[in-house]
């Protein structure tokens, strides 16, 4: 009996040991696999993205189970001009979300790169499945109906920026893109007034500033009077 005991006392300290071994095994892999992560998240940052690509690489190759990484690479990949390799690497993404919430950040980005390659039709398809997913990301309501505008669409991109305002009435982009909408349509005082509403939130907006200027030109009024005028109320 005492024999026993000591042979099952050895076998539990054993267990425990290779336990414990596993645990710090597992605890150095992560740690690898963060500082991989971080070293291709600072070279994004930069704007180095072919050693963005790289890096993004090093790290699927530690643990290509992370949906962000794949994403990650394609945003990088995208900024190269390398649109199919990204859009491959978005679909990766897709296989290995879990969430409502990230797929349509996938779908978002998938979105974002047909756009960013001049196809707005796949791009308004990604962006209409990122918001059945995630209707409340007033970026994607913008987005869609950025890509609606350059198909000519004005009233779905209308009814997209009208949207994004019910989300965020203080979002000048939505307010500029409602001001772009109406340009199109040749609402020119409805375009001034979205434009300006837009500048007042957000004066960085210079496409904002530029729709505002043309839509005066077609009033013939000195854009700067007007903006000036507004500023005084």
């Amino acid at each position: 009996d005492k024999i026993q005991r000591m042979r099952k006392l050895a076998e539990a300290m054993e267990k425990e040991e290779r336990e414990e071994n596993a645990a710090n095994a597992e605890e150095d892999e992560i740690a690898v696999f963060l500082a991989a992560f971080t070293d291709a998240a600072e070279k994004s940052g930069q704007g180095n993205f072919e050693e963005a690509v790289a890096a993004w690489t090093h790290a699927l190759g530690l643990d290509d189970s992370s949906s962000q990484v794949w994403q990650e690479r394609a945003s990088a990949r995208a900024a190269l001009g390398q649109f199919a390799e990204a859009e491959a690497d978005l679909a990766a993404a897709l296989a290995r979300v879990s969430t409502d919430e990230d797929r349509a950040s996938v779908y978002f980005s998938r979105g974002s790169l047909h756009g960013d390659a001049g196809d707005e039709a796949r791009a308004i398809v990604d962006f209409g499945e990122a918001l059945k997913l995630d209707p409340e990301r007033l970026e994607t309501w913008l987005s869609r109906g950025t890509a609606y505008l350059a198909q000519g669409d004005t009233e779905h991109a209308s009814a997209d920026a009208e949207a994004a305002l019910k989300l965020n009435r203080k979002s000048g982009a939505a307010w500029g893109l409602l001001g772009a909408v109406r340009q199109r349509q040749g609402l020119f005082r409805e375009a001034i007034e979205a434009c300006q509403t837009a500048l007042e939130l957000d004066p960085e907006l210079t496409w904002a500033e530029r729709c505002l200027e043309a839509s005066l030109a077609k009033l013939e009024v000195p854009w700067q009077v007007l903006v000036k005028a507004a500023c005084a109320l």
